[in-house]
């Protein structure tokens, strides 16, 4: 009796094949969103982001973010511009991106509405930083609540307009919403048209209205000033230097840019002969209000104090902080990995790996404007996040109002 072979089927194989083909397939159908203008304007940042970004679906799975997409359209198609914008800042916070983000229009920033108060954060706690001459009496108390909300719980509802990618920035942004009747009705803080409560540690309770940003008339509003300034205090130069003490030097670096008018160049060559010639033993290099440019421009004066660190002692405090971000953010990771070097203050607001190099993308039904990321930058494969002092120091409210800089104190 013959045996008869018979060939396996390869029918559930095939099968396999072919779903595993068509999820991926589908996984990479273009997103075109429907015919509205708002509609067009969720494709266009979709698509933008797909041809441009180096990995935009790094946080958040494709399928996850054009369903988000979708339902966006769905929820906000028929709403105002305002609420519209936010869809699209929430839509976009998603990635987990904190260069990836959506600025309003000019024309939309002119109807907008505030609240005539502005908000200051210090050592995790938020207070009157700014508010109507009315209230002078409570500038400076500390926020318990707004509209009945802990600060905590506003800062978990607003967190979802922030694109971020650590805490910190998170934590750098939001008082900038706080104020936004917008922001605070989007994220289901407030009700269209109510005033804001505001309730104190002092015990105050407060209720103010919202004015057209255009009639807010900044004359009016009295803000928490220190006795005195002190001389670390940023100005608007992008970088200056100070001696302070005999062999102190500070050097402040607020912008990494370059002053046509005083080469930076020529800025490092006067610091690293200073230095040099006057055998400073301590140097403070201050980043903490750098919110970034290009970052190849420090290079060259952290090359140099390297080299320097090597010829005769010479102590390098980076100070750091929230608003250190991008590339004073890469300088600062430069600083430690370069140097023999201490860093002094608090998180850094930008991640030591992280998306950047930002490109614009106008979306034309809106008029707002789409910042992306289109390089990936590691600095360190081994940390995530911020960027983390060696020695931790917050500015203290009690300490700004003295015109005492906390983290310059701490080291002198």
């Amino acid at each position: 009796m013959k045996t008869r072979l018979v060939a396996p089927t390869l029918l559930p194989y095939v099968l396999v094949l072919l779903a595993s083909t068509l999820i991926s397939c589908n996984s990479m159908v273009p997103y075109t969103g429907g015919d509205t203008p708002f509609a067009k304007d969720l494709a266009n940042i979709v698509q933008t982001l797909e041809a441009n970004h180096p990995d935009p679906y790094s946080q958040i799975g494709r399928q996850e973010f054009i369903d988000l997409a979708i339902s966006t359209e769905n929820l906000y198609d028929d709403r105002d511009a305002t609420m519209q914008y936010f869809a699209m800042r929430s839509l976009l916070a998603k990635l987990g991106d904190s260069h990836t983000s959506l600025a309003m229009s000019g024309e939309m920033q002119k109807t907008l509405r505030v609240f005539p108060l502005a908000f200051s954060r210090f050592a995790g706690h938020y207070y009157l930083g700014a508010i109507d001459n009315a209230y002078s009496a409570h500038l400076g108390e500390e926020i318990s609540s707004l509209n009945g909300y802990s600060m905590q719980e506003v800062e978990t509802a607003l967190s979802v307009l922030v694109s971020h990618d650590n805490e910190a920035w998170l934590q750098q942004s939001l008082p900038n919403l706080m104020n936004l009747p917008s922001a605070l009705v989007f994220t289901n803080l407030a009700k269209p048209g109510e005033p804001l409560y505001i309730e104190t540690r002092e015990g105050s309770c407060l209720s103010l209205q919202s004015v057209p940003i255009e009639n807010l008339n900044k004359d009016k509003l009295v803000t928490l000033q220190p006795k005195t300034y002190p001389v670390t205090f940023p100005n608007r130069e992008p970088y200056r230097y100070l001696r302070m003490g005999k062999n102190t030097l500070f050097i402040q670096y607020n912008s990494c840019s370059n002053d046509p008018d005083y080469p930076i160049w020529q800025f490092i060559s006067e610091v690293t002969t200073i230095i040099r010639t006057e055998k400073s033993d301590t140097l403070l290099l201050d980043l903490r209000f750098n919110g970034g440019g290009n970052s190849a421009l420090l290079e060259p004066f952290i090359k140099e104090i390297a080299s320097i660190q090597k010829e005769q002692p010479l102590t390098l405090f980076t100070l750091i902080g929230g608003g250190t971000f991008s590339s004073a953010l890469m300088n600062a990771v430069q600083c430690k990995q370069r140097t023999l070097c201490t860093l002094v203050g608090d998180d850094t607001g930008g991640s030591v790996n992280h998306f950047g190099e930002v490109k614009t993308q106008l979306l034309e039904n809106s008029g707002n404007t789409l910042y992306y990321s289109s390089k990936h930058f590691v600095m360190d494969k081994k940390t995530k996040g911020s960027l983390q002092p060696d020695i931790l120091v917050e500015q203290t409210l009690g300490d700004y109002l003295n015109g005492i800089d906390s983290v310059v104190a701490t080291l002198l």
